[in-house]
């Protein structure tokens, strides 16, 4: 039987027995490693192996040198004359030019090209696909406190973008006909509106009323935008009349009727490209949510969260188009909605809009309880609602503190209402909590928020996924090679990462080692020179 097996023996092979980090060499590429400057140290080829099972192989290389390796290649010329790799566990010293090897077989290097992936259950890996948006399984991680990156619009929060709306029953002079049928965004409304560009307008309008002994025909006043269609589309005209023998001339609009809603702006809002203070992440995810995303606030009490990732791509644009459309129907106080475009996969989503506050309803001479119902009575109706769902909560749970405080919360709104039938008539304003976020232009209709993690958070959780990718929870075919650096991949309890191919089959001992390895989860290397540098650039290749 010849003698032509060769035994290499080298030094500094980083790869460790507990297979959390290994190389992608085929078994070619792995004896040029081994043959390698820096990690050669000895070869002879004057050996026989019969087979592996021993674990111990005995060579003819100098003591000193043996000691100095890690790493052992040998072939078996009964097996095809296979390279096998294995890590040195020990040394002994038998004599001069004889030691001992004691090995274990490194079974993901000497097999790896020798089995051929398969679909299986993947926990973890690096994707090739990272485009923000793309993965959203969620991680579980902590996130800490959400900061504020920017505030990126105040809608409409110019008091110049409004004009004050009258409601009336009749017009000072009758033979100049409203040729409006008093439909506004399909609602009717039973008013004749008219439209204000500023105070003195509306003052002198009061006035004319006043002269005619007509004030009880104006039943509400309240600020509306002045980009409404009813209010751009109107009639211009101009009243003149007289109050103590003055001539009064008021200028403003009839409003038009229309049946849809108006839409009085859109707001389109950049995809962010930093995070926190001013932390740039090199894993798109970070940019979905939960560690990133945007809230708009009506400046009233509700907030509602929005995610980048959900808004469609624009093909056009080259980016995600990012917006909502701001809808509005003529309504004392108005009724007005931010709407998302292409959000979810629907066009218009109406579902996902935030309604505005209230705007404020103008101070004037009438009865004060119709007044106060005109500008609470939305209110009330929540609160009675409120209270009932909170004393059926209560009792229905047995809990009489619950009852209690839903009984207190009905009771409250009713008093309210009896309070304000017993108050005299008399010049009474507004209080609607709308009122103040009017007189601040840091307010608006609508504000927008870009909220994500902190810088100190966004770190961490970026090198997590710069190390051990994305939760993919999928059943696909490993992504082995992707990165130019290295591939991490982690798959379920009980899974087979492949199967054997080619020539030579693996043998069922070293095919289960591969597989524990990969549900323990495994660094896949594509240069041994850089085995556990992790600061370099993991392009997708």
């Amino acid at each position: 039987m010849s003698l032509n097996s060769r035994v290499i023996i080298a030094k500094n092979i980083k790869m460790d027995k507990d297979y959390k980090n290994v190389l992608n060499y085929s078994n070619n590429n792995m004896v040029e490693l081994l043959l390698s400057t820096g990690h050669f140290v000895a070869q002879n080829s004057t050996y026989q192996f019969l087979n592996v099972v021993d674990r111990k192989i005995r060579v003819s290389f100098n003591y000193n040198d043996v000691l100095s390796a890690n790493y052992i290649a040998f072939q078996n010329p009964y097996y095809s004359n296979k390279w096998f790799f294995a890590w040195i566990d020990s040394v002994e010293f038998k004599s001069d030019n004889c030691s001992e090897i004691t090995y274990t077989v490194d079974a993901w290097s000497t097999w790896y090209g020798y089995w051929e992936q398969k679909p299986c259950y993947i926990i973890r890996e690096h994707v090739n696909d990272d485009i923000a948006g793309n993965h959203t399984v969620p991680e579980g991680l902590e996130l800490g406190d959400y900061v504020l990156n920017a505030r990126v619009e105040n809608f409409k929060s110019d008091p110049t973008e409004y004009v004050i709306c009258m409601g009336v029953t009749e017009l000072p002079d009758e033979s100049t006909p409203y040729n409006n049928n008093r439909v506004y965004n399909s609602i009717y409304g039973g008013l004749y509106y008219l439209g204000f560009a500023d105070a003195t307008n509306c003052t002198n309008a009061i006035k004319i009323y006043d002269g005619l002994g007509k004030s009880d025909a104006i039943i509400s006043l309240f600020m509306i935008p002045n980009s409404i269609e009813s209010y751009t589309d109107g009639t211009a005209v101009v009243w003149t009349g007289t109050k103590g023998g003055t001539t009064i001339t008021s200028n403003l609009k009839y409003l038009a009727s229309s049946d849809i809603s108006d839409t009085i702006g859109t707001i389109n809002i950049e995809e962010p490209t930093k995070i926190g203070n001013n932390y740039t992440p090199k894993n798109k995810k970070l940019f979905t949510y939960p560690y990133n995303f945007f809230n708009v606030t009506n400046n009233s009490g509700i907030t509602e969260s929005f995610k980048y990732e959900d808004f469609a791509y624009d093909s056009v644009l080259g980016k995600k188009s990012i917006a909502l459309r701001v809808e509005s129907s003529l309504t004392p106080g108005m009724s007005i909605k931010a709407i998302p475009l292409f959000y979810k996969n629907e066009n218009i989503n109406y579902n996902f809009g935030i309604v505005g506050g209230k705007l404020p309803v103008c101070s004037y001479n009438s009865d004060v309880y119709q007044n106060w119902l005109r500008q609470n009575g939305l209110n009330t109706v929540f609160n009675l609602i409120g209270g009932g769902i909170s004393v059926a909560g209560g009792v229905g749970s047995g809990s009489v503190s619950g009852a209690l405080t839903g009984i207190s919360s009905m009771y409250n709104a009713l008093h309210q209402v009896t309070l304000a039938d017993m108050t005299p008539n008399q010049a009474k304003g507004n209080t609607n909590a709308g009122d103040i976020n009017f007189s601040n232009e840091d307010c608006g209709l609508f504000s927008i928020y870009k909220m994500s993690i902190k810088d100190e958070y966004a770190k961490i959780i970026d090198d997590y996924f710069s190390r051990y990718g994305y939760r993919i929870n999928e059943v696909k075919l490993a992504n082995i090679t992707g990165r130019s650096i290295f591939n991490y991949i982690e798959i379920g309890q009980g899974e087979c990462i492949g199967y054997s191919s080619n020539n030579i089959s693996v043998p069922s001992e070293y095919m289960e080692i591969i597989n524990k390895a990969c549900q323990n989860g495994i660094t896949i290397w594509h240069n041994h020179s850089n085995i556990g540098n992790y600061t370099l650039n993991n392009d997708i290749v």
